[in-house]
């Protein structure tokens, strides 16, 4: 999102009033240019702001889609972390104690966050 916002977003608004603005102004420069052309150069520079309106909203949208994405697949996430981890750490590698607690752990909030977020899409329904 960081590329989006200082590199993209910029460039997009740039590239199109440019081009609007050049095909005002054209080969006569802005001396040759009509009362009309000029009123249109300002419709421009209303579009450009509406453009940069708009692009902040879809940003925010996506964000917004990200985000629940990742509190969708999170819970997943730590459940098979954890019940790796155990099964490893029972018959392969013997960590100890403390590593058993730690996946056991990622298991149990990994299944709290599955709950939380099953009840949500219930209750949205």
């Amino acid at each position: 999102m960081k590329y989006y916002r200082e590199v993209l977003l910029p460039w997009l608004v740039g590239a199109i009033s440019g081009a609007l603005v050049l095909g005002i102004a054209g080969r006569r420069g802005w001396r040759g240019a009509s009362p009309y052309a000029l009123r249109r150069l300002h419709h421009i520079y209303d579009i450009r702001s509406l453009c940069i309106r708009t692009l902040k909203k879809v940003q925010t949208k996506l964000e917004e889609i990200l985000m629940r994405k990742v509190i969708e697949v999170s819970p997943f996430v730590l459940l098979i972390v954890g019940t790796l981890g155990l099964l490893a750490n029972e018959f392969i590698l013997d960590w100890g104690t403390l590593a058993t607690l730690i996946f056991a752990v990622s298991n149990v909030i990994g299944l709290i966050l599955l709950g939380i977020a099953s009840w949500s899409k219930t209750k949205d329904k």
